[in-house]
């Protein structure tokens, strides 16, 4: 059964013609990158759009969950193109899409926290993962987004909040901004610089954990391909991937 809170006709209004020749809108679903992947397992190329009102294996980084309540959020994933040589650069893009369509359509400036989470207000507001299928030179980018939430689990309740408070704007246009946003090549071009100028990290302290042992460092810069590069004693070292929090500067 098709969700009413989107459909794919009205997400269509505000796409560029000839974009995203496969928009599948659920009512729930386990996860939709899963969703994604099964499609290109039955020979879906690039350009494949899942939306789901609500998740129930919705999931981040390192496997963790992603809470996905119905009615309240948005969950999509879609496929894009991609090359060894930007894989670095995808989830980059992917925030720096997200902020421009938040910033697009309401007074709101979101900061991106390295590597994948969009922060409002000090909260974790939306999430990233991108899983690539080299195979394909694509990868699925799946977008958790806590739209209009305002009840959390217990356990996340301390850094978890929504992108809008009051006046949440459709969620039709919402995702054809952003979608148009992926399809903007000019945009991946310079979504490096643009991610750089969102970063909630750089020029302050960090903490990450690495092999089971607690780092503290401070976050230098973010170099030209998304790697947070810090400073941790006398040692400048990059990060790949990974979590960091932000922390009151060591005495």
């Amino acid at each position: 059964m098709q969700s009413p809170f989107v459909s794919a006709e009205k997400i269509r209004e505000h796409l560029p013609a000839g974009t995203f020749r496969t928009i599948v809108v659920k009512e729930t679903t386990g996860s939709t990158n899963d969703d994604v992947k099964q499609l290109v397992s039955r020979g879906a190329a690039a350009g494949v759009v899942v939306i789901s009102n609500a998740q129930t294996r919705g999931r981040g980084r390192g496997d963790r969950s992603f809470y996905s309540p119905a009615d309240s959020g948005v969950y999509l994933s879609v496929l894009l193109p991609v090359t060894a040589e930007n894989l670095l650069k995808i989830t980059p893009f992917a925030a720096v899409a997200l902020c421009k369509t938040i910033e697009e359509l309401s007074d709101l400036r979101p900061q991106i926290k390295w590597v994948n989470d969009i922060i409002l207000r000090g909260k974790k507001v939306c999430g990233i993962l991108c899983e690539s299928l080299p195979e394909q030179n694509c990868a699925v980018v799946g977008i958790g987004i806590n739209y209009s939430t305002t009840v959390y689990p217990a356990e996340i309740r301390e850094r978890a909040g929504p992108v809008f408070e009051t006046d949440a704007p459709d969620k039709n246009v919402f995702i054809g901004k952003l979608l148009s946003y992926l399809t903007d090549e000019a945009l991946f071009e310079r979504c490096i610089e643009e991610y750089r100028g969102r970063s909630w990290v750089t020029g302050k302290w960090i903490q990450f954990r690495e092999n089971g042992v607690l780092h503290t460092a401070y976050a230098k810069e973010i170099d030209d391909c998304g790697r947070l590069v810090i400073l941790e004693g006398d040692s400048v070292r990059t990060l790949f991937s990974g979590e960091v929090s932000v922390v009151c500067m060591p005495e």
